[in-house]
């Protein structure tokens, strides 16, 4: 069977191996961090293990990113997934197990086919109990398991996107419709936005995926043939060890044998991993939190002057300090700002940098000359 959407033989370059072995203890765990942190690595690693030494238990893959997010369609995607991985589909055949009228004639077992004949009597009605699909598909993993005599491992990979169910009126609480204590069927999800989910994972484990420390970081450029001490130590300075940045910053050293010429140009050449980073860091915090236009002036005042407290930045921006307050606790709870002591200041300094940059129109296509590289060095 073929795993979607899942990175294949890629080699660790730092062993992680206590994260891995979290993930064998039979719990439900949330993974959290932030993105290009390694967590699908992680996940996709899980699987294979399971796949390859433990016969009794079907792992399932969802991305919810990928997902329809409205409670007809994630109900019957649900049940879908459950069912390709269940019967070790092809991925040729991924499309059909989508068709609720095709889930309706696989030979599963009484109760598995009567959760799916629920599912499909009740999207026959003009209004649909939406409430009703959502509890029965996430009910549908233990009656296979009655019927099959297996245990499920349920994996949703982006969990936080769960919420965009509350904007229903029929949902509103999407977590209270949601069972995660089953008998044969576990769950491992994973979010970039642990602020966003924090208060709902009462039958989580979490288990957090940090940063690289100066030694990981130290072991990640001896992988990548990268001796210079002094040099890795001023890439981390940068990155703060974040595992994706600080290997594209190492790679891109090594080409120009300069650390901040390295590091800007990662930043402004738009064809760069890491600019595509940066920007979907932000466009995804701020398309999670409420206000994007105040909360955009907010971000282009502190990247201007990083570290600035509550007063000066509602000054800043021309609204009062509870205002401003409240937009500084939307940017916290996606993980773009943090407050240290009482000022508050970018979560990623290369974030915080690249949109410097981008408000002084600082993104190239090709290579910039030698004048726009001295325009960029006076920002660090």
């Amino acid at each position: 069977m073929l795993l979607l959407n899942y990175p294949r033989n890629q080699k660790r370059a730092i062993s992680r191996k206590s994260y891995i072995e979290a993930l064998k203890a039979g719990e439900n765990v949330a993974v959290l961090g932030e993105r290009k942190s390694g967590k699908t690595q992680l996940i996709a690693e899980h699987i294979d293990w399971i796949l390859q030494r433990d016969k009794e238990v079907i792992p399932v893959h969802i991305s919810l990113d990928r997902a329809s997010l409205n409670p007809e369609n994630l109900a019957v995607e649900l049940l879908g997934n459950i069912c390709f991985w269940f019967l070790g589909g092809k991925s040729a055949e991924y499309r059909r197990f989508l068709d609720i009228n095709f889930l309706k004639n696989l030979e599963l077992g009484k109760n598995s086919s009567e959760v799916i004949n629920v599912i499909a009597n009740e999207l026959e009605k003009i209004k649909p109990d939406q409430r009703l699909l959502l509890r029965k598909a996430f009910e549908f993993s233990e009656s296979l398991a009655k019927d099959s005599k297996k245990k499920f491992l349920i994996v949703m990979e982006e969990f936080e996107r769960i919420l965009d169910l509350d904007n229903f009126p029929q949902i509103k609480d999407v977590f209270s419709i949601l069972n995660f204590r089953k008998q044969n069927t576990r769950f491992l999800i994973s979010s970039s936005f642990p602020q966003l989910i924090g208060n709902y994972l009462k039958d989580f484990k979490s288990l957090e995926i940090k940063n690289l420390d100066r030694k990981e970081a130290a072991e990640l450029a001896k992988a990548e043939e990268l001796a210079d001490s002094k040099s890795v130590d001023d890439i981390y300075d940068y990155t703060n060890g974040q595992i994706f940045l600080t290997k594209k910053l190492i790679k891109r050293y090594k080409v120009t044998k300069n650390v901040k010429k390295a590091l800007l140009l990662e930043l402004s050449l738009k064809d760069s991993s890491s600019f595509s980073l940066c920007r979907e860091i932000v466009e995804q915090s701020l398309s999670k939190a409420r206000g994007a236009t105040l909360l955009h002036s907010i971000l282009k005042v502190l990247a201007e002057e990083n570290g600035l407290k509550l007063s000066e930045i509602a000054r800043r921006i021309y609204h009062s300090a509870p205002v401003t307050k409240s937009l500084l606790s939307r940017l916290m709870e996606v993980n773009l700002v943090v407050k240290n002591d009482s000022r508050f200041m970018f979560s990623s300094r290369i974030v915080g940098l690249w949109l410097r940059m981008q408000s002084r129109g600082m993104e190239f296509d090709e290579m910039p000359n030698e004048d726009e590289m001295k325009q960029m060095e006076a920002l660090l």
